[in-house]
């Protein structure tokens, strides 16, 4: 049976907790598109008073909480470029530390020796994930590899053994059809050489690799909050670490105790190249049509800004 939204009582519980519907025809689109929960249950906390459960201030409006919402759907979606032309990065880097160390002229990861790429290669894999098998995530590396374009027509015919299935495929395109959750679980499952190989070539010291490793954990939960449309604007650094501190001041050359949103962007900033990524946030806010007493509630890189 199909739930029916009650769009009349939704309002009527709206205005009995306080809040001023200033446009109900907005409203109702907003929450037809964007759904309730996400829209009114994941934006209304900073317009609900302090000293009262559920009840909004008075200068608190529907219009304000849907462009908080939008917002924050911006500032998602201009985060995401960055976070993907890193994921790409580490993905290539990943690719060509194989291809170069291990020299793989045919670019073939499937012509080695399954053992050989237990044993030397993806020595912890165990430990990164107990859970999957060897066999299983070898799987995982072709999984799309038979619907990508690019990488079908290398698919050997005839068999069923994966390794002679993809025996032709070279791994700088093998690599296209990996998700960002895949390049990571095989970039910390290397050996540590491979690991610290990787880092050099984001200018990251083999003495800091476990704080890169960090940095990017952090961006992969974060790529796929903003894939599952969470509210990212309060975003949490989940993995904190010395580790991850140590990486933030050998870039920056400052001691830092706790990594907030702020920090990360600024390494996003470092890794991409790209030292515009925190001043257009600042712009994405200023820009942003809420009254200055919700907006100092706002917690933006993780630090509320209200007196």
């Amino acid at each position: 049976m199909r739930y029916i939204i009650d769009r009349k009582k939704i309002i009527k519980c709206l205005v009995k907790t306080g809040l001023t519907i200033d446009d109900e025809k907005r409203l109702i689109q907003a929450i037809n598109h964007y759904n309730f929960n996400t829209l009114i249950n994941g934006y209304s906390h900073i317009f609900l008073k302090k000293d009262k459960v559920n009840r909004y201030e008075k200068e608190a409006s529907s219009n304000q909480i849907i462009d908080f919402y939008e917002f924050d759907l911006n500032f998602a979606n201009h985060l995401l470029r960055y976070i993907l032309k890193l994921e790409k990065q580490l993905n290539t880097a990943v690719a060509y530390c194989l291809i170069d160390v291990y020299q793989l002229h045919d670019h073939c990861l499937m012509k080695l020796n399954p053992q050989y790429i237990k044993e030397k290669i993806l020595v912890n894999l165990d430990t990164v994930n107990p859970s999957i098998s060897f066999d299983n995530f070898m799987n995982a590396l072709v999984k799309h590899c038979a619907i990508n374009d690019l990488t079908k027509a290398y698919k050997v015919k005839g068999t069923s053994d994966i390794y002679r299935m993809w025996s032709e495929l070279p791994l700088d395109l093998m690599c296209v059809t990996w998700s960002f959750a895949t390049t990571f679980n095989l970039f910390i499952s290397l050996n540590s050489s491979l690991i610290d190989y990787i880092g050099e070539q984001f200018n990251v010291s083999s003495r800091n690799t476990n704080g890169f490793i960090d940095f990017i954990h952090n961006l992969l939960i974060i790529r796929n909050k903003i894939s599952h449309n969470y509210v990212i604007y309060n975003t949490q650094i989940e993995y904190q670490s010395n580790a991850l501190n140590n990486l933030y001041n050998e870039l920056f050359k400052v001691q830092v105790k706790h990594i907030g949103f702020y920090e990360l962007l600024q390494m996003i900033e470092y890794f991409v190249n790209d030292y515009s990524i925190i001043k257009k946030t600042k712009m994405y806010f200023d820009k942003l049509k809420i009254k200055d007493q919700f907006k100092r509630r706002i917690m933006l890189f993780g630090v509320n800004n209200e007196n």
